[in-house]
């Protein structure tokens, strides 16, 4: 792995949204110097990390997801696969921070919400239609009869 083209790959994302949110810090939304300064420095120092963050994931899990997966299809068993794909699918999104955020702010609306529950239901939901989404590719089924199913 190239740490040069992963910065590059990484500054080519993050650094449109520093620049709009620094111009706008300067035009419409006048925001004070030292403010946006700060905003610049942690922008750049996020720009670091993920490089260190990316690299790390591509030098570790990658490997063994792509490994993982080489051996699920080995086996070529379709229920286990499809399985897999949901129990990852709900794994992941529950425990995905944003997601457990998520819950939090609709809880403080309506609190008679159960948070786990809400949860639970946005990472089954995720996880079936990942399992639909695989098995659509299996299949070969068209994508526009998909979606308007």
């Amino acid at each position: 792995m190239d740490i040069g083209a992963k910065f590059k790959e990484t500054a080519k994302s993050v650094l449109p949204v520093i620049f709009i949110v620094l111009a706008l810090g300067l035009t419409i939304v006048p925001l004070e110097k030292v403010l946006l300064a700060r905003f610049a420095v942690g922008g750049l120092i996020l720009i670091f990390g993920l490089t260190v963050f990316l690299m790390g994931v591509g030098m570790g899990i990658e490997p063994m997801g792509e490994r993982c997966g080489s051996a699920l299809v080995a086996k070529k068993n379709l229920t286990l696969l499809l399985l897999s794909a949901l129990a990852i699918g709900f794994i992941v999104t529950a425990a995905e921070p944003d997601i457990q955020v998520f819950a939090d702010q609709v809880k403080a609306i309506f609190p008679f919400v159960n948070k786990t529950a809400f949860t639970f239901a946005i990472a089954g939901g995720v996880g079936i239609f990942l399992l639909l989404g695989l098995l659509r590719t299996i299949l070969n089924f068209p994508i526009k009869i998909f979606f308007f199913v």
